[in-house]
């Protein structure tokens, strides 16, 4: 999918390409997300999403598989939440993970994990993704998808 972005990026691919591969991938995505079973609601639950006007999910669907897959208790909120939403979202969660994919993305996404932060200091906030920004107070996730998991598992409150 990097490929197919970076070609994209570069007029190799036009947008209607590049959106019929994603569109597939998506779906595969979803599919095996509900072949994992369903995230348990209530407390201690693992958020996993995307910050407002942020589209590009593939990475964040794909991590929240590779948690559930690894026995955490993962729910995926999707891609373009609204803060308030992830803010009420959060309330009983014990982590948080956004996924910034795009330059584009990193204001709304650096707005958001620090209302988390702030609003939410009993959650775990953590990020990850290709312009993921470095903000202090919140867990940076490897780009690898299994280390990332490892990562948030490691740091998740004892149950």
């Amino acid at each position: 999918m990097s490929e197919l972005g970076d070609a994209w990026a570069d007029g190799r691919v036009g947008v209607g390409g590049e959106h019929v591969a994603s569109h597939a991938v998506l779906r595969r995505l979803g599919t095996a997300l509900e072949a994992t079973g369903h995230g348990r609601d209530g407390h201690g639950q693992v958020l996993v999403g995307l910050p407002p006007g942020s589209r590009h999910e593939l990475g964040a669907l794909a991590f929240a598989i590779a948690a559930r897959r690894a026995d955490l208790p993962v729910t995926y909120l999707g891609p373009d939440l609204p803060v308030e939403d992830w803010l009420a979202a959060a309330q009983h969660a014990a982590a948080v993970v956004i996924g910034v994919v795009t330059g584009r993305d990193r204001p709304a996404a650096l707005r958001l994990l620090e209302r988390l932060r702030d609003e939410r200091p009993d959650v775990l906030v953590a990020v990850g993704g290709r312009a993921a920004p470095d903000v202090p107070g919140v867990l940076g996730l490897s780009a690898d998808l299994g280390t990332a998991v490892a990562e948030l598992a490691a740091a998740l409150p004892a149950s």
